[in-house]
């Protein structure tokens, strides 16, 4: 995979800041127990509401830092650097001595925010191995962290569920060699209220059925600008290599990328008595030898509908490149189905090609060798070069054609905030973002509790490429002061966030 994509592809969600009273006490904690409470769970039984325990740079290990439990406290657990590669967690768990990271016994409205760190190498016997929570009336948000290595029965990394009313944000994350012994590789989700994942990748994930995301009885879902490779489910039956909806879900799935994920159905996306829509993604050599290489729906006890459009599916090992079985039914609108190993517009899609805007024509994505999936200048899912005038797949231009004749487009790669640069600054910095759609944009700093410290922008503006500087001034001309500093841009609906430092 090229680095170098995977990072424009994701700084376009990076870390969305969740609502959360930060007026509380700081609670220190070091990993040689010298800080404000000797251990995470220590800091954890002192907190109040609105409190915030910071993680020193370092691995925490042993007692008191592993099998942490949280009940009914609204508080947010991060590292003080932000930088998950250098905050560890690592339960150290071994075949006769399994760790978990976190249980969250929260009914608490506010939830909890967990932010910057790495968990590691957590066995659960049941539920979650890194973090399991039984959901409830509240909420949990968890922003640039990376799960690795970590083992439970069910959500390999993060089981949330039967709760009907809680609330699961995901931005950001990182998630790796993760396995379940049974549903969601790195995720499980169950009868949730709202789900939101931003900007996080999934990648070697294993399970029986959805090697990344497994989510059962769940309607409100949003999946966005997110990555999938090599994700596999295990076992003969396996289904949803990338994500198993099941039993009644529904939700969106939008700019994602799926990458040789596989499973014996469903290599992609399976959606098993389940509804969900894809919209504006990218599947390129996803496999189920069993059928539906990249998606497939399954109507067995209930109703599987499901909608696909402006959607790529190209390359595909195994399997045709959309399947039904049982009553399932798929509809797609403005897809480009090309070269799948079990055939493109077949079974029970077959009388869709050549009607509303579908087509099987090379996608031309700039080099798959290296993990490029943006379209060539001459592409036909770019939107000036086919008669829908919609861009298809979750990427835009990324390379000129081959005789380097052609216009210069201003087509953004995905949307959301690109760069700041440099960072840290002073005097000042320089702030990238992209618009998909022609819209509403509100581009403004906030400081550390929240607060808007200068507003950038708050207009219409056309699809495109933009910058802007910011001389680290507030609204009223003044210079403010050193430090960590957020912004964050919005529009239709979507919010991304990068944090700067302000040097004097």
């Amino acid at each position: 995979m090229s680095r170098l994509l995977l990072g424009l592809f994701l700084a376009l969600a990076t870390l969305s800041i969740a609502p959360h009273d930060t007026s509380g006490a700081t609670w220190l904690v070091k990993p040689d127990g010298s800080g404000d409470a000797p251990t995470i769970q220590a800091a954890v039984d002192s907190t109040s509401d609105g409190d915030v325990i910071l993680l020193s740079n370092g691995i925490f290990t042993g007692h008191g830092n592993r099998d942490i439990q949280i009940s009914t406290k609204a508080i947010m657990i991060r590292s003080a650097s932000m930088n998950p590669e250098s905050c560890v967690v690592d339960c150290e768990r071994t075949d006769g001595s399994p760790h978990y990271g976190f249980e969250l016994l929260n009914y608490h409205p506010l939830g909890i925010v967990i932010e910057g760190l790495t968990i590691t190498h957590c066995y659960s016997s049941g539920h979650g191995g890194a973090i399991k929570w039984p959901g409830g009336a509240s909420s949990l948000t968890v922003n640039n962290c990376i799960f690795s290595a970590d083992t439970a029965y069910s959500g390999g990394a993060i089981d949330v569920g039967m709760s009907g009313a809680g609330k699961l944000t995901l931005n950001d994350c990182e998630f790796a060699d993760n396995w379940s012994i049974q549903e969601g590789g790195a995720v499980h989700l169950s009868e949730l209220g709202e789900v939101r994942i931003t900007g996080c990748r999934f990648v070697r994930n294993k399970g029986v059925s959805g090697g990344g995301i497994c989510i059962w009885e769940t309607t409100n879902v949003v999946i966005s600008y997110c990555w999938f490779e090599s994700n596999q489910t295990t076992g003969s039956g396996g289904y949803g290599g990338g994500i198993a909806f099941k039993v009644d879900s529904a939700g969106l799935v939008r700019y994602c990328v799926f990458v040789r994920n596989w499973a014996t159905r469903g290599g992609g996306v399976e959606c098993h008595d389940s509804s969900p829509t894809i919209e504006s993604c990218t599947f390129y050599a996803n496999r189920a030898p069993g059928g539906g290489g990249g998606v497939r729906s399954f109507a067995y006890f209930g109703e599987a509908d499901v909608t696909i459009s402006k959607t790529v599916i190209a390359f595909g090992t195994g399997g045709y490149a959309v399947g039904c079985a049982g009553t399932g039914i798929a509809t797609l609108y403005v897809c480009d189905l090309y070269q799948n190993a079990g055939g493109d517009w077949v079974f029970c899609i077959s009388d869709q090609l050549g009607i509303y805007g579908n087509m099987c024509a090379n996608p031309r994505f700039c080099d798959t060798a290296t993990g490029d999936f943006r379209l060539h200048e001459n592409s036909p899912c770019l939107p000036e070069n086919n008669e829908s005038g919609e861009l298809i797949g979750a990427l835009g231009l990324g390379c000129p054609d081959p005789t380097g004749v052609g216009e210069d487009r201003q087509v953004p790669d995905a949307p959301g905030l690109r760069r700041v640069y440099p960072n840290p600054f002073n005097p000042v910095t320089k702030i990238e973002y992209s618009v998909p759609i022609t819209g509403l944009v509100r581009l403004a700093v906030y400081d550390v509790k929240g607060r808007e410290i200068r507003l950038l922008a708050d207009e219409v503006q056309p699809m495109g490429n933009y910058s802007v500087l910011w001389e680290g001034c507030d609204n009223n001309g003044v210079r403010v002061s050193s430090g960590v500093y957020f912004v964050r841009m919005e529009h239709g609906g979507d919010t991304w966030t990068h944090r700067m430092v302000f040097l004097k």
